[in-house]
């Protein structure tokens, strides 16, 4: 079988991270290839597992007409079984590519619809009879989805997208990661770190979306909150992107140059993960985070904010905090409660409820649907 997976970034994102996961886990079942717009840091962690990774450019930008005219020669070229495409911009050119080339097509959701805005939501309801297979990769990226777009269709396309419409929630080999973090020297005293400092640890990237300024806002009055002792509170931020010369001003502003680590983008980011206390996200949106999965698999508390009343992963009380967006008080008050001990990071690197984000499940689904497709292709 041959896969073609058009992907709109290979920078640090968690689509671009759940795509290495999943390539890793198959790259023995099936002859694949992938295409991106956008080079970066995951492009070269592909091609360490022996898979070729086709950077395209258009006359513009990456997937303008003549980008997407490359795409069509490439996978013309490579004669693939499937489309697998991830993010926005590679979903609409893989529906464009997949019906000139009558191959079928999945097309991967990894945030809330809503954020896409109302042109991209508009040409997405439009043009959906070109997705063999819409896959969600969480329940609640799932939900906003027929919210934003699946309701406001009329009835037979209603009927038409719930047939192809399906989750397969992100996973990681938790196995894997335990492994290489074990194997890793502690990095305390490189960081200027003392041994009874509380770490609140956050992964990603540096973008609006994050609302990385919110995080720190909340850190500061969380300082402000803490009785003065020796378990002082630091914030490690691994990461990079648009936004972090606003965040480091930021942080000076607040006075917390002393307590608040800019690490930059990391390819190791799982090494960090034993210094951290507590894992935070305070992002407007969110899909299913690898960083949050990697961080509850390693039975690291994790304190996050959160549109609906549930989380895909995070049960308040249990593994978890939940918060709502925005809500500065309330997200300095949960790292508060952390910071007293509500919720305490597993020594032994359990998880702290039951773990079933597993990579395996998630490679065993997506082969079942490669070959269901493929067979469909071929009949």
């Amino acid at each position: 079988m041959k896969v073609i997976h058009i992907i709109t970034s290979l920078r640090l994102g968690g689509a671009e991270v759940a795509l290495f996961n999943r390539l890793k886990a198959m790259r023995q079942d099936a002859d694949h290839l992938v295409v991106c717009f956008y080079d970066g840091p995951i492009a070269v962690s592909i091609r360490q597992l022996g898979i070729p990774v086709v950077h395209v450019q258009g006359l513009i930008k990456g997937f303008d007409f003549v980008g997407i005219c490359r795409v069509l020669f490439i996978t013309r070229q490579f004669k693939p079984d499937v489309i697998h495409t991830a993010l926005w911009a590679a979903n609409m050119v893989g529906r464009i590519v997949g019906s000139c080339l009558h191959i079928p097509v999945i097309n991967e959701l990894h945030g809330n619809v809503a954020h896409e805005g109302m042109v991209r939501n508009v040409i997405e309801r439009q043009s959906l009879y070109g997705a063999d297979r819409v896959v969600a990769v969480s329940p609640s990226v799932r939900k906003t989805y027929e919210k934003q777009i699946v309701q406001l269709l009329s009835q037979t396309k209603q009927k038409f997208i719930g047939a192809r419409l399906t989750t397969i929630a992100n996973g990681i080999d938790r196995q894997g990661l335990v492994a290489r973090v074990t194997h890793e020297p502690l990095l305390r005293g490189t960081l200027g770190l003392e041994a009874e400092d509380f770490v609140v640890g956050a992964i990603g990237r540096f973008e609006k979306i994050k609302s990385y300024d919110v995080l720190i806002k909340s850190f500061a009055k969380f300082c402000r909150l803490v009785v003065p002792s020796k378990n002082s509170p630091k914030l490690l931020l691994i990461g990079d992107g648009s936004q972090r010369s606003y965040l480091e001003q930021l942080v000076a502003d607040l006075g917390l140059q002393d307590k608040v680590i800019f690490m930059g983008y990391r390819t190791d980011a799982y090494k960090f993960y034993p210094l951290f206390n507590c894992f935070a996200l305070s992002s407007q949106s969110e899909g299913l985070s690898i960083a949050l999965l990697e961080a509850l698999a390693l039975g690291i508390p994790v304190i996050t904010t959160n549109i609906g009343l549930e989380h895909d992963a995070v049960v308040s009380g249990k593994n978890g905090l939940l918060i709502a967006v925005n809500n500065i008080n309330a997200y300095a008050d949960g790292l508060l409660a952390l910071y007293k001990g509500c919720l305490i990071r597993s020594k032994d690197m359990e998880p702290l409820v039951p773990y079933p984000f597993s990579i395996d499940l998630v490679a065993d689904a997506y082969r079942n649907l490669y070959r269901l497709l493929s067979r469909r292709h071929a009949g």
